[in-house]
């Protein structure tokens, strides 16, 4: 009898400890959405670009300009050209196809498009 609750006891434990969820921390985009309107996320393929619209049109820049490496930040360091391709939508052609199974996280500095 002792041995079956303290089977029970175990097996509690062990279905206790299994289903604890990790807590993922939210999304910095919620925080910058008066700016930024999408960003590419979730798995993507290593040769798709990286695409930023912003929420207020960047009027003083041409359509397909290429701006300086500067004005992205992207972890880990990836070479690439970064173009306007409307009004609206960055986007961030990397040099060479992206790493697969590798998160990228990029940073833009919003004073650098925006003065407010």
């Amino acid at each position: 009898m002792r041995t079956a609750h303290l089977l029970t006891l175990c097996l509690i434990s062990i279905f206790v400890i299994s289903c604890k969820k990790e807590i993922q921390p939210t999304d910095n985009l919620y925080k910058f959405k008066k700016y930024i309107s999408y960003t590419t996320s979730g798995r993507q393929s290593v040769v798709t670009p990286i695409r930023i619209q912003m929420a207020k049109a960047l009027t003083q820049y041409e359509l397909d300009q290429e701006l300086p490496s500067q004005m992205i930040k992207i972890s880990p360091k990836t070479n690439g050209k970064l173009m306007v391709r409307n009004q609206r939508m960055l986007e961030f052609i990397p040099d060479a196809p992206l790493k697969s199974d590798t998160e990228y996280e990029v940073t833009i500095p919003l004073d650098s498009y925006y003065d407010d």
